[in-house]
């Protein structure tokens, strides 16, 4: 596939990259969440967050 500027692409070519870009991002964007996620979990677990701590009576 030939590189072009996106403004010289059809507005149909042009809704098709929109769509992939979009999609890209989203999935990037789960990536990233579930390995905070993870991360905070972990921190939890090993008590290293306020969430985490067990509290002393």
């Amino acid at each position: 596939m030939q590189s072009q500027p996106f403004s010289k692409l059809t507005p149909e070519q042009q809704e098709k990259v929109i769509d992939n870009v979009v999609h890209a991002v989203q999935i990037l964007h789960a990536s990233v969440k579930a390995r905070k996620e993870k991360e905070f979990i972990e921190k939890i677990q090993n008590g290293k967050t306020k969430y985490g701590k067990t509290k002393r009576v």
